[in-house]
């Protein structure tokens, strides 16, 4: 049995006879929609990461002007490249969804790309595999 943090909303949790995969998903500059982003198996590890993914995007959209959202753009960017390091995510998924945060905050597409490839690359020269500790 899947556990899925309580913050997910209902409409956005992985059913049960889901087959996730990420073909699809339109990555032409626009937003990239982080519901729905899958991984390619949809193990409770992928899954996990992707609400880790998703948490991540809905704090820093919701993030006023003057608020640190550069800096909290790059320690999700960071957070979450360790999670590409580890084959938990996708990188192009990630930057598409960080950056589109980014913006959604506030933030210059310029500036927000910017921020994420930096945060993304500091993040994958330290692989997180799990959800525990670490």
């Amino acid at each position: 049995m899947t556990i899925i943090p309580p913050w997910v909303p209902l409409d956005q949790r992985p059913q049960p006879d889901e087959r996730p995969t990420t073909r699809g998903v339109s990555r032409k500059g626009d937003a990239v929609d982080v519901r729905r982003l899958q991984t390619s198996n949809g193990g409770r590890r992928e899954r996990w990461a992707l609400a880790a993914l998703h948490g991540e995007c809905a704090d820093i959209a919701a993030m006023p002007p003057d608020s640190g959202r550069n800096h909290a753009l790059n320690g999700a960017a960071y957070k979450l490249g360790r999670l590409v390091a580890g084959g938990l995510l996708d990188e192009q998924d990630v930057h598409g969804a960080l950056v589109h945060a980014g913006v959604t905050a506030g933030l210059s597409e310029t500036e927000a790309s910017r921020t994420v490839m930096s945060g993304l690359a500091a993040g994958m020269r330290s692989p997180r595999t799990t959800g525990g500790a670490g």
